[in-house]
């Protein structure tokens, strides 16, 4: 995802780390994902997607929130800036389904709202994003 569109980092910050997933399902079991997959293929066949971008940065933390329709057009935009006070915490989880099925999310929460995105990584990316995700809000906080 293009997030210059959207957001305008300020003189002198710089991105760290980024996640980015659809936000179509949060569901990890094996008919949920069917059933996404199902979704998913018929949202492209329709030109919808739904996406979600955390950014990291050396000042903040970003969420962006994209719906398009047409494949190209904006149906909405939520960009949310968050400060360390604003965090309870950063961290991962892992969801499995019938011992074989492994989903990871990022986890970001906030006073209001928890965000997981999925993430499509290995694991020590997960990780190495959720460290430097914990070490920017110990620098900024």
């Amino acid at each position: 995802m293009n997030y210059e569109k959207y957001i305008k980092l300020s003189e002198g910050e710089e991105i760290l780390q980024q996640v980015e997933g659809d936000a179509n399902t949060l569901a990890s079991g094996p008919l949920a994902k069917v059933i996404s997959i199902i979704t998913n293929l018929l949202d492209k066949v329709l030109g919808r997607s739904r996406k979600v971008l955390i950014l990291i940065t050396n000042k903040r933390i970003i969420e962006l929130s994209t719906e398009k329709v047409f494949w190209k057009f904006d149906k909405g935009v939520n960009v949310v800036n968050y400060t360390p006070r604003a965090i309870n915490y950063v961290g991962y989880a892992l969801v499995k389904d019938w011992l074989i099925f492994n989903t990871n999310y990022f986890v970001l929460s906030t006073i209001s709202a928890e965000t997981k995105v999925i993430f499509k990584g290995k694991k020590e990316e997960l990780f190495d994003m959720v460290e430097k995700a914990s070490a920017s809000l110990e620098r900024l906080g």
